[in-house]
């Protein structure tokens, strides 16, 4: 009687465990959603604005809009600080932030 209670115990504490794992898994999935969904938001939002600020076909401007639109995007992939007082200088690599438009 005893073996089974533990038995029983056991699969019961492995499986709260496992939907607790999975859980945890489930809602991040929903908050990488939602993250992208409000990327592609302030995106379509950006790209409202430079329209109706007259980049269109017609060139017709409804409103001002403070974005410079620039021909060519540049991007950095490292960046290097020199810090004279220390004498070192610190390298990376440049983390991208995904809500940023384009």
């Amino acid at each position: 009687f005893i073996c089974i209670l533990l038995c029983v115990f056991t699969m019961i504490f492995m499986n709260v465990f496992t939907f607790a794992g999975e859980f945890e898994k489930l809602m991040e999935e929903w908050q990488d959603t939602a993250k992208k969904l409000d990327i592609k938001r302030r995106n379509y939002w950006y790209q409202m604005k430079e329209y109706l600020a007259g980049e269109n076909p017609l060139g017709i401007a409804i409103m001002q809009s403070d974005v410079q639109s620039t021909d060519e995007i540049q991007r950095t992939e490292t960046v290097s600080v020199v810090v004279k007082e220390l004498g070192i200088t610190l390298e990376g690599i440049v983390d991208i932030d995904e809500g940023m438009p384009l």
